[in-house]
């Protein structure tokens, strides 16, 4: 125990002499101080710090848990042998790359010699009048002289990328992953705050204030910047000065719409959009010639208490004619244009080109442009690009257009131009370049799989073709065997314990992808055409050979996706089919024994999902701002359809539905009681964006599912679950719950058993708090709290505690910390994650928190490797 304790202390010792050894300030000079803090104090709510680090000259020292380790990394280096270090290493460097350069030129001395060889063998040959040795000397003699010449002629451009930039050391390597302090520059400190200045009179604030505190300590400068906006300058009134009057009508009519409205501050990123949203309103209404540098602005704030007076003025230049309205004349459609051909030999390429009319489903002419044969036939795009000819000019049309000819995967590029034909009757004509791609692809590939610790492999064979029918649809076809060890019964141990593929899993999926929305309505076609709308149809096949049981799913879906401009998606299914086949014989005796026992076992027997589904995310990571939001809303529906036609023939006699023994209804066709349930769940995320290091990422997710009339539970792969590398990683995937529900001996009525964790119900709680931060290099850290639980809805769920009471749920929220390191290798994050339990629901009331409890065992911990960040 001793020595244990003298390692133990030695390590610390060790530990606390390379910290203060190597201090931030360890190599300051005189009278210098390093930028410790940088602290921002601003009453007004519109602003906080991230709008004024942006514009810092000099940024604070970086800690991680209040501790410089970057900077302590940087000065491990010894920095005041720094240019003895760089003279002995430019000379190191250099004799490097002279011997790189010997090499090269050795090497290239060794051509002249096997030119010699090759030429006496020649002649050899020649003497005995061998032709096809001297041949094939002469060849070889060839490609070596031509290697010759080569490296000759090219030596420095191949040393260039022979020799080395940089001799690469482990000094260098710690400055490089620590980071060098910055050293107290005053005057950079009073650049900032003028930026500050600058920047709050663009926001409207021409009175803004800013004064420096700044506090020396031990070498370290802490700064405060005090920042007093003022009062903002309001836009009292706006005035129009516009020669035309069409024009000017144009725009007192969408006045109401614009962004830029009265008390509004006098924000200039607010006008800029304001004379944007001009712009764009005129050339929706044919003014093809206008742009937003026609649009100026006199602002008089004098004597105006802080009101300021926004004349828009809008004149024609005497050189140019903007207000003139353009019509379309013609659409000229080259849906095969090569764009390499057309500008390498533009006469030869354009030479034969024939032209075809086509007609939409509006009778409006368009004129295809064909030089060998049409990769999409004709009325797959007219019918529903937004462009049409004999119309007014419209850049909100060739957005739309732009969005429907990107959905066509078989196009690669495409290009809208527009070129004036008669400036008199102001006409112009509209050219649509589309660029096709390999219509097929197919792929093989193998990888790794973790699925909450269960690891395995998965090999999928992809097809997909871009094109079918020539109509722009894409066919996926996917073919999966994948192979996984999961935990089985009697083992206890880690889940990440190798057991064998004792579970196996093929896959048939394939889906066809519809560049437009496929419903026969066309008002609501033309409503949703900004939208960029596709149709899914699905259809798979799924059979799984687990420990448990071995179960099929069929599924068909058919589905509608589009897209709004502010990255708001949306999904609706109308229908929603999946048939699900649970093979009584091939359930394992144990895992049925326990379904009965707690009268879960409806949700593993044969059922039939009919109904629809609706799901609505919303993402702003994009914005201004690096805080950001997520959230998804999803809704499920089942059965009712069915219910009622069950319920229509049972009326009116046409055929009698058999009940099975729990009194739910069958349907005939399928041979399967049908599930009837309505289900809703959103998952909310908020991200703090402390830095570029720092993160703090709050999660919960609230879902409940509610079985009713022709079911009692809700399906197997419908209900929720907890647990694992995505959810409570204290816990293993499905372990945990519902409510306090505990698993043991007495459940199952058969000694020395224990049932594979298989726990999922109808309500699901789940939150996760997650602090990241970035280490060094690749490696990331994170610290975590994640709590939450699941439970049955009704009665029908027999196990003991797993009912959700409204009064009492609380108490049955678990609770679970830990940390983890994650790996970011550019195109995959590694991420290992250990969970350790804090409150766990099926202890006894009032010992549910295990530090007050009890010690801590290996059962209490849960570790989880996962792909990508949780959430």
């Amino acid at each position: 125990m001793k020595n244990k304790y003298s390692l133990f202390f030695a390590l610390f010792f060790i530990i606390f002499f390379f910290m203060h050894s190597c201090a931030p300030t360890k190599y300051l000079e005189e009278n210098q101080h390093i930028v410790n803090k940088i602290k921002f104090v601003c009453k007004n709510s519109e602003f906080d710090e991230d709008d004024f680090i942006q514009f810092l000259k000099q940024k604070k020292l970086r800690k991680t848990f209040w501790i410089a380790f970057h900077a302590r990394i940087y000065n491990s280096v010894n920095h005041n042998k720094t240019n003895k270090r760089n003279t002995r290493d430019s000379i190191k460097l250099v004799n490097k790359n002279t011997k790189i350069e010997q090499r090269f030129d050795d090497r290239t001395g060794k051509f002249i010699d096997k030119m010699k060889e090759h030429k006496t063998k020649m002649y050899k040959a020649n003497i005995n009048n061998n032709q096809k040795t001297y041949n094939k000397e002469y060849t070889q003699y060839l490609k070596d002289s031509i290697k010759y010449s080569n490296r000759i002629k090219n030596r420095d451009e191949i040393l260039l990328k022979k020799k080395k930039n940089e001799l690469k050391t482990f000094a260098k390597y710690l400055m490089k992953i620590g980071e060098k302090p910055d050293i107290y520059d005053s005057k950079k400190i009073i650049q900032a705050s003028e930026q500050f200045k600058l920047f709050l009179k663009s926001k409207g604030y021409f009175y803004a204030q800013v004064t420096i505190d700044t506090i020396f300590k031990r070498k370290k400068a802490n700064i405060t910047y005090y920042i007093n906006t003022n009062q903002p300058i309001k836009i009292g009134d706006i005035i129009y000065d516009i020669q035309n009057s069409e024009v000017n009508q144009i725009i007192e009519n969408n006045k109401n719409n614009f962004a830029l409205k009265k008390n509004e501050n006098l924000d200039i990123e607010l006008i800029q959009t304001y004379r944007t949203e001009i712009a764009n309103l005129l050339n929706n209404n044919g003014y093809y010639d206008f742009s937003k540098q026609f649009v100026k602005f006199v602002i008089d704030t004098v004597n105006k208490n802080n009101k300021a007076i926004l004349t828009t003025t809008i004149k024609e230049p005497d050189d140019f004619k903007i207000f003139n309205k353009y019509k379309i004349k013609n659409v000229f459609i080259f849906s095969e244009y090569n764009p390499q051909l057309a500008l390498a030999m533009p006469t030869q390429y354009f030479a034969d080109i024939d032209t075809f009319v086509t007609l939409n489903d509006k009778k409006a002419k368009y004129q295809f442009l064909l030089k060998n044969k049409f990769t999409i036939i004709p009325q797959a795009i007219v019918n529903d690009i937004s462009i049409y000819p004999d119309s007014n000019y419209s850049y909100e049309n060739v957005k739309n257009t732009y969005k429907y000819l990107s959905s066509f995967k078989i196009y690669k590029l495409s290009n809208i131009q527009f070129y004036k034909i008669d400036t008199i009757n102001n006409l112009i004509n509209c050219n649509i370049q589309l660029t096709p791609t390999q219509p097929q692809s197919r792929l093989i590939e193998f990888q790794g799989t973790n699925t909450s610790g269960n690891i395995g492999a998965t090999s999928n064979i992809k097809y997909q073709h871009k094109n079918l029918r020539r109509r722009g649809q894409v066919l996926d076809i996917k073919l999966s065997l994948t192979l996984e060890s999961h935990k089985i019964y009697n083992d206890t141990i880690t889940a990440l314990k190798f057991r064998g593929f004792n579970t196996q899993e093929y896959m048939l999926e394939s889906s066809l992808e519809i560049p437009k929305l496929y419903i026969k309505s066309k008002n609501l076609k033309k409503t949703v055409a900004k939208y960029n709308p596709k149709t899914l149809i699905n259809l798979g096949f799924n059979y799984q050979n687990r420990p448990e049981y071995t179960r099929t799913i069929a599924n068909i879906s058919f589905a509608y996706y589009w897209k709004s401009a502010d990255k708001r998606n949306y999904m609706f299914a109308p229908v929603r089919l999946n048939l699900i086949r649970v093979p009584p014989e091939k359930m394992d005796s144990i895992f049925v024994l326990w379904l009965n026992k707690t009268f879960t076992k409806e949700s593993y027997e044969d059922q039939f999902i009919f109904g629809t589904n609706f799901s609505y995310s919303f993402s702003n990571q994009k914005n201004a701002k690096p805080d950001f939001i997520y959230y998804k809303l999803n809704i499920a529906t089942s059965g009712n359809t069915v219910d009622a036609i069950v319920n229509f023939l049972n009326v009116t006699k046409i055929t009698d539905i058999t009940k099975d023994q729990t009194g739910a209804y069958t349907v005939p066709i399928v041979n399967s009681v049908y599930s009837q349930f309505f289900k809703m769940d959103i998952d909310f995320r908020y991200y703090n964006v402390i830095d570029k290091n720092n993160t703090i990422v709050y999660r919960i997710f609230l879902g409940a599912g509610l079985p009713y009339k022709n079911s009692n539970l809700l399906p197997f792969n419908e209900q929720y679950f907890c647990g694992g590398s995505n959810g409570i990683r204290a816990w293993q995937i499905r372990s945990l719950g519902p409510g306090s529900f505990k698993l043991n001996d007495d459940n199952l009525q058969q000694a020395n058993s224990k049932i594979l964790p298989f726990q999922s119900s109808d309500i699901k709680i789940e939150g996760n708090i997650e602090y990241r931060i970035k280490f060094v290099g690749i490696t990331q850290g994170a610290f975590f709290i994640d709590y939450g639980n699941i439970w049955a809805i009704n009665q029908y769920d027999n196990r003991p505690n797993s009912l959700f009471v409204l009064k009492n749920f609380y108490k049955e929220i678990a609770i679970g910390t830990g940390a983890g390191i994650r790996l970011d290798i550019s195109f995959l994050i590694l991420r290992f994650d250990l969970g350790i339990k804090l409150k766990d629901p099926i202890l006894p009331e009032g010992q549910r928190w295990i530090p007050k409890s009890r010690n801590y065992r290996w059962s209490d911990l849960g570790f989880n490797f996962g792909i990508g960040y949780p959430f």
